[in-house]
């Protein structure tokens, strides 16, 4: 999962973070790998609100579909710990849909599938490089940035 945070007062991101939830250890039951995946993104979550104390959480809605039933499971329920979290700690969560992101990197997409590729470009040639990581979870670091720039659009705070 990609974390970026936006300052209000710099107007611009200051931080980013990639959160893995892969197992290292199989457990017994899907279930135990579950809720240590949870426990450790909820976790790391919970840390980065109570430094970065947000006004509000934007975040893209999940897909309804996935590759597979695993994959699909995984993602709801990372998304339910999300907006469980965000209840918790009183912290309003915006979200944005896939679509209004496609768009967004590439209005001609329509309801096609836009590569990972094209959403790091746009996000490089809009704000840089600098917080983009390296190594192959840049994608996620990129779609957080992009559901934030789509939110800011939507909202008329660009």
């Amino acid at each position: 999962m990609g974390v970026a945070i936006w300052s209000l007062r710099k107007k611009c991101f200051v931080q980013t973070y990639v959160i893995s939830t892969e197992n290292t250890v199989k457990l017994r039951y899907v279930a135990e790998n579950n809720v240590r995946a949870l426990n450790h993104l909820i976790s790391r979550l919970r840390t980065i609100i109570g430094e970065r104390n947000p006004r509000e959480i934007v975040a893209e809605m999940p897909v309804g579909s996935s590759r597979n039933a695993s994959a699909a499971s995984k993602m709801a329920l990372a998304f339910g710990a999300v907006v469980a979290l965000c209840v918790a700690c009183d912290v309003p969560l915006r979200m944005v849909s896939p679509f209004e992101v496609k768009r967004m990197v590439d209005p001609d997409a329509g309801r096609k599938s836009v590569p990972k590729e094209k959403v790091i470009e746009y996000i490089s040639r809009k704000y840089g490089t600098k917080l983009l990581p390296k190594n192959a979870k840049r994608e996620h670091v990129a779609d957080a940035m992009t559901a934030l720039d789509v939110y800011f659009s939507l909202s008329g705070r660009n």
